[in-house]
């Protein structure tokens, strides 16, 4: 049984529609990258998954239907573009307690204290976060919301105005999530810098999904489809580090 089942998901605005009957599935720990041009509707494909926007379809997640908006805002964390409208402490520290506390977890100040260690931010953590890179802004709310143990990790467009040393940082961040097995969602027009940490891709063009396979055989395919991979480059190639 798959962690993660997605069936016929579907979402209309203002009578129109936006998403068309998207299906597919992901084993715990695997990490998918949706692609497409803009206006595809991949953010609003995370906004349905999350709960912040209302579609229809089933979504199934380590064999539980989660017919409630409130499941699904509890099983899906969402890294959003715009990082800073997600910060909202005084301290690095002040801000990955926050959730914990609005969670009513147990033991959140040793929560706090190993999602700020695992995310390299512990030093800092006394600091504002308005002294922080675009990257180390990623980083905390990655780690923000990692302490609150979600099931899959939602990232949208995650390299947006991000220069090269924050982008580093950030795939650094990604990396440690793949080795402690999370389930990521990554929504991003920029493939060719993501595609070699994920293990799927699913693709979508006007609201449906078009292509569904392994990322190491999506090259083909994201090309066709306008979204771009350096010329005569190979999965191997698409090593940022």
């Amino acid at each position: 049984m798959p962690f993660l089942k997605v069936e016929n998901l579907s979402l209309k605005l203002e009578n129109k529609s936006i998403l068309r009957e998207i299906s597919f599935t992901l084993d715990k720990g695997e990490t998918l990258l949706i692609a497409g041009r803009n206006g595809s509707g991949k953010s609003i494909l995370l906004k349905a998954l999350k709960g912040l926007e209302k579609s229809k379809g089933d979504i199934c997640l380590d064999g539980e239907i989660l017919t409630k908006t409130k499941d699904r805002m509890r099983s899906f964390s969402i890294v959003f573009q715009d990082t800073e409208l997600q910060i909202v402490g005084t301290t690095l520290y002040r801000d990955v307690l926050f959730g914990l506390e609005n969670l009513e977890m147990d033991n959140i100040e040793a929560r706090a204290n190993e999602a700020l260690k695992e995310f390299g931010l512990y030093k800092i953590k006394d600091r504002n976060p308005d002294e922080l890179s675009g990257g180390e802004k990623r980083k905390l709310s990655i780690a923000s919301l990692m302490a609150t143990e979600p099931k899959i990790l939602l990232m949208d467009e995650p390299f947006a105005n991000l220069d090269w040393p924050s982008s580093k940082t950030l795939i650094k961040a990604i990396e440690r999530l793949k080795e402690k097995k999370v389930t990521i969602i990554i929504v991003s027009h920029e493939a060719d810098r993501i595609l070699s940490l994920t293990d799927r891709t699913l693709i979508l063009k006007n609201g449906e999904k078009i292509w569904e396979g392994a990322s190491k055989d999506s090259l083909d395919e994201l090309r066709k489809n306008d979204i771009y991979i350096p010329e005569n480059s190979r999965f191997e190639d698409l090593k940022w580090l």
